[in-house]
């Protein structure tokens, strides 16, 4: 195995690892927020409200080696909170590999690659974080919403002096953010809601912010698309009329603006476009 395989397998293994904890971190964020808690205090069971025990706090081993289930109280934990952390890790790594398209990372520049994958991270993880929210609790967080617009438009901010290789230019997104948010505006009150909440308004908004006009409207068209599949797939499970049928919008954004963020090259050659 050579020098640079080694390299890469040890950044992979560490950023898989990194992912974990934070979506460790995001299960018991998405409880606390809607519990109105505070985000700081030790974790504990959500059974028996005791404190957690270094060992229940280790990121999909401790689910594992516990068969899913309270070391404690023995409860059986939601299968759930293991996809959240494997999700996190993967897209983790995901951004790792983007990372590694701009950056040298055998030359191990770690200040400049832990930046990129920060920002990177920290954009899919607010998408994420709203589809958890939104699949749990059929409703997106306004206060969440108030902050990630204001990261996003920091991101861009930055951009504009620093110009960040994953983003495109900072104009674009914002035209992309005000088009998209405010098309999916228009829609909203012209349909009387049409089946979406006014907190996927925003999501959409952010969408345009993070991807920029084109990649704004690729992503809206994957979640049109997948969107529309699962609602005909529960339609027929449910045996209901697709009319009036509710589904959670919010995680077929974050899978809209996730496949276009890590493969929008490759779904444009797919479809012929380059």
């Amino acid at each position: 195995m050579g020098y640079q395989t080694i390299v890469l397998l040890i950044l992979g293994i560490y950023f898989f690892i990194i992912g974990a904890i934070f979506g460790s971190f995001m299960n018991m964020l998405v409880y606390r927020v809607n519990k109105g808690e505070n985000l700081f205090g030790r974790s504990y069971c959500d059974f028996s409200g005791k404190p957690l025990k270094i060992i229940d706090l280790i990121p999909i081993f401790s689910y594992i080696i516990f068969r899913g289930r309270c070391s404690d109280c023995h409860k059986k934990i939601p299968l759930l909170y293991l996809i959240i952390e494997l999700c996190l890790a993967i897209i983790s790594v995901l951004v790792f590999i983007k990372v590694a398209t701009f950056v040298n990372v055998i030359n191990v520049n770690l200040p400049q690659i832990m930046l990129y994958w920060f920002l990177m991270f920290l954009i899919c993880f607010i998408f994420i974080f709203f589809a958890y929210y939104d699949y749990l609790h059929w409703e997106i967080d306004s206060r969440s919403v108030n902050i990630s617009l204001g990261i996003l438009i920091f991101i861009n901010v930055i951009n504009i002096f620093v110009p960040l290789p994953f983003l495109g230019e900072s104009s674009d997104n914002f035209i992309g953010g005000l088009l998209l948010g405010g098309f999916i505006f228009l829609i909203y009150r012209i349909t009387s809601g049409g089946g979406m909440g006014e907190g996927d308004i925003y999501l959409f908004a952010l969408t345009g912010l993070s991807l920029g006009i084109v990649g704004g409207l690729l992503a809206l068209t994957v979640t049109s698309v997948t969107g529309s599949l699962f609602g005909i797939v529960k339609a027929i499970i449910q045996n209901k009329r697709i009319k009036g049928l509710k589904i959670q919008l919010a995680p077929f954004i974050a899978l809209g603006f996730l496949a276009i963020f890590f493969f929008k090259v490759n779904i444009l050659n797919f479809l012929g476009f380059i």
